[in-house]
């Protein structure tokens, strides 16, 4: 009996492996397998093809791979063993997987991004209501065991290929009928022309005008999707999708040769593996599983694909076999895989111990250490209540109960080592957990961006369970003794401190430009100079109104290093002095712009949708709970009920207002309430501005205002026109505490907190704005102590109570 290989099924990793074409699809410059595109060219014309790639020019780039030291040549790294084969070739028999490419890949990215458009952009719905749909809808058939997951905010749904291929087919079922205008809108109609592609791609059988069909379709769709979205880069899958009409007349029907049918056959290994009953190795021996968990907590933005394949790499072709292994590996080994940054940190941890396969069993901790112990902790998953394991295996978010219990167990196994642990092992502990299950246990915003280092509202919960179960046993609720000041200056060891004269970390908090070093492209230090003195000249000539001259705007972007070195001078200078060089930064275009290159985000439009969107989910929280609160709380509820806060721009307001009440923060730290008649000299001569910033509300109360002016260090630095909008205000308030480099203060340090991480999604792990070591008590009135964190425990509080309030309701 005779046979021959037809094709090799397999997802582009696997297939990209076998064919011997470069796997990294994010950086490589040649990424197809099908023709001969580079990165530029897709960037540049997404609907372009490259060169088809034949056995000729395959073996011409092998040849030259062979001759020269490149170890790539047109995406090609090395000669495939199959190409020996007589009849098979990998650039004709690799044909794609429609669970990889479509529902996990271009589906899930793409159909993510249109609902989050039409929730939080167009308003149509909301992510409760979608998700109620879901519940409610009877799913009948294999859709009864594919039905969708919880869709969230996020760059990718959530789901398996089932289960996203049933939310795309099912959508116009779920919430058309919510739909305003359901021909208008181009998102609306980018989720019908792919819900048709998926229609036509996946039929069983296929005639060639539906083949014709289906290339005009795809390419119409990627069009439409690159105009829409020219911010959201598109993906190497969306390029695949314009071979496919191609690859249909080659291979038939591509539905027969997707690779589900053995991921299904895999399923049961892999809930093997990702239970909590999985029996645990001892810490000195080695596992992959190992290294993925911890490659994963690193750089956890990487594609789980990616991460597999580096594991594969380090164990299967460097040769990898125990842990002290990793202290060898080099910068060349992972050079194909990842960026420069990526490989840095990796081997950072390999060789500076930061991750646990760094520890061996060779040097134990000492046994004095405060975290000796946390080494040796087994935690029982087998003890966890038996849904908050299924939420383990699924990859959803623990039930509040789940949560709580789970939290009562891991305390009483810790006890066993130590009746009383240190915020320390049980910070350790709470990493080790939100390490293992990120996606149950880490902290994460409703965007879903890590909260911060992700495991505080854990270590909190572990932190208070232990203090409650120590609260009867003073014997164990003993400390040393803390040394004070004056004792700690006396030492012999101890130096005198001198006074600051360099930038701390608080000045750059959440700034990924903070001092540029490289000057624009084709400036000298005396051509910004020359741009400085022609945009004083414009200002004093035309006032701040010329600020949206083009010109002015190019000038101000290109003089950004300028501004930055000035700003970030030591000592610092004066928001006078700052303002006086440059007077078109404390403009709201200009201020707006700067933060943008300073942080990255559009703080205008963040904020602006943000406090509309956000701040209903605040008023409903507060006002679907009156009972609940103190008298302060209710009239201001009651204020924004008479006034009919919901149907107007003044969500936003309230909304900030009813979390000072929250806080116990007073109004006037944030704002200053002055008539509507005032000008900016009767308020610098009258009123005594704080020196710490201020958002200034002309009218006659902080609901009904209409003008805005924002000061600091006791002068308004800010005028915002009387078309702006409160959002506009408060984006200029805001901003102006990082682009001057400016700490929170200490008496709306909560409030801020939360505008920074949940309005407008700034989360930096470590670091805070607001460095004062003492603080007016919310409860008394007086002078004390205040601990610096990186993450103010009242915030991160509130929101694990709104995000269950929301999860109850909407349940």
């Amino acid at each position: 009996m005779k046979a021959a290989l037809i094709a090799i099924l397999g997802d582009n990793l696997g297939s990209h492996c076998i064919g011997g074409f470069t796997e990294n699809f994010s950086c490589s410059k040649h990424f197809c397998r099908y023709c001969l595109i580079n990165r530029e060219s897709f960037i540049n014309d997404p609907l372009s093809l490259g060169q088809k790639r034949t056995d000729d020019n395959y073996k011409d780039s092998v040849e030259v791979l062979s001759t020269s030291d490149h170890s790539v040549v047109n995406g090609i790294k090395f000669d495939s063993v199959f190409n020996s084969l007589k009849y098979f070739h990998v650039c004709s028999g690799l044909p794609p997987c429609l669970g990889h490419d479509l529902f996990e890949g271009v589906v899930s990215s793409d159909l993510s991004l249109y609902i989050d458009t039409l929730v939080q952009v167009e308003g149509h719905f909301t992510y409760n209501q979608l998700n109620r749909a879901i519940v409610q809808f009877k799913h009948v058939g294999s859709d009864a065991l594919s039905k969708p997951c919880e869709v969230k905010p996020g760059q990718r749904l959530g789901g398996s290929a089932a289960q996203n291929w049933c939310l795309l087919r099912l959508l116009p079922l779920y919430i058309g009928e919510k739909r305003k205008h359901p021909v208008d809108g181009e998102v609306w109609q980018l989720c019908l022309k792919l819900r048709d592609i998926v229609d036509l791609v996946c039929a069983p059988k296929i005639s060639h005008n539906d083949i014709a069909y289906l290339k005009i379709l795809i390419e119409d769709y990627i069009h439409l999707r690159h105009s829409r979205f020219p911010d959201k880069a598109l993906k190497a899958k969306h390029h695949y999708l314009l071979h496919y009409a191609e690859l249909i007349l080659h291979f038939g029907p591509l539905i027969r040769l997707w690779t589900l049918r053995f991921e299904s056959k895999h399923s049961y290994f892999k809930a093997f593996l990702l239970s909590p009953y999985t029996i645990q190795f001892p810490l000195n021996s080695f596992s992959g599983m190992e290294i993925e968990e911890e490659l994963t907590s690193l750089l956890p933005t990487l594609d789980r694909e990616k991460i597999i394949c580096i594991v594969e790499h380090l164990t299967d072709v460097i040769g990898v076999q125990q842990k002290s292994d990793l202290l060898f590996v080099e910068a060349e080994d992972l050079k194909p895989f990842l960026t420069p940054i990526q490989i840095r940190k990796l081997l950072l941890a390999f060789k500076g111990g930061l991750c646990r396969f760094s520890e061996t069993s060779s040097h134990p901790p000492h046994p004095s250490s405060s975290t000796s112990w946390v080494s040796h902790l087994q935690i029982p998953w087998e003890r966890f209540p038996l849904r908050l394991s299924h939420a383990i295996t699924r990859g959803d978010r623990a039930h509040p109960e789940d949560r709580r219990s789970m939290v009562r167990i891991v305390v009483e196994a810790m006890q066993v080592h130590c009746r009383n642990p240190k915020r320390a092992s049980c910070e350790e502990v709470a990493k080790i957990i939100v390490n293992r299950y990120p996606q149950t246990f880490a902290d994460f915003t409703d965007k879903g961006e890590r909260l911060g280092c992700g495991h505080y509202s854990l270590l909190r919960s572990i932190k208070s369970r232990v203090e409650h179960v120590n609260r009867d046993n003073t014997t164990h609720r003993l400390r040393q003794t803390k040394r004070t000041r004056n004792e700690e200056d006396c030492s012999p060891n101890s130096s005198a401190t001198s006074p600051k004269k360099v930038r701390c970390l608080v000045d750059s908090y959440g700034c990924i430009n903070w001092q540029p070093v490289d000057l624009p492209e084709g400036e000298t230090p005396a051509s910004l100079e020359e741009k400085k003195h022609i945009l004083l000249t414009v200002f004093n000539s035309e006032g701040p109104g010329a600020v949206e001259r083009p010109d002015v705007d190019d000038f101000m972007c290109l003089t950004y290093i300028s501004q930055r070195q000035l700003i970030n001078s030591c000592p610092s200078l004066s928001v006078a002095e700052i303002q006086e060089q440059w007077p078109f930064l404390f403009t709201r275009k200009g201020l707006s712009n700067h933060f943008y290159k300073l942080t990255g985000i559009d703080i205008s439009g963040r904020l602006g949708q943000a406090l509309i969107t956000k701040g209903r989910r605040i008023i409903n929280y507060f006002s679907s709970q009156k009972l609940k609160w103190n008298l302060g709380i209710r009239t201001l509820i009651q204020q924004i009920e008479s006034e009919g806060v919901l149907t107007n721009n003044k969500v936003g307001t309230a909304a900030i207002l009813l979390m000072m009440k929250y806080y116990k923060e007073d109004e006037d730290s944030l704002f200053v309430l002055a008539d509507e008649t005032s000008t900016r000299m009767s308020l610098e001569a009258e009123s005594n501005l704080p020196i710490t910033p201020r958002l200034i509300m002309l009218g006659q109360s902080l609901m009904t205002t209409t003008c805005w002016m924002v000061s600091a260090e006791g002068r308004v630095i800010v005028e915002l026109d009387k078309e702006n909008t409160f959002a506009d205000a408060m984006s200029v308030f805001f901003g102006s505490f990082y682009v001057l480099n400016l700490e929170y203060q200490e008496s709306a340090c909560a409030t801020l907190e939360l505008i920074q991480r949940f309005f407008v999604r700034i989360n930096p792990e470590e670091g805070t704005k607001c460095t004062s070591k003492v603080g007016t008590s919310r409860r008394t009135g007086t002078i004390v102590k205040r601990k610096v964190v990186h993450i103010n425990p009242h915030v991160t509080t509130f929101l694990q109570r709104l995000t269950e309030f929301e999860w109850k309701t909407s349940n």
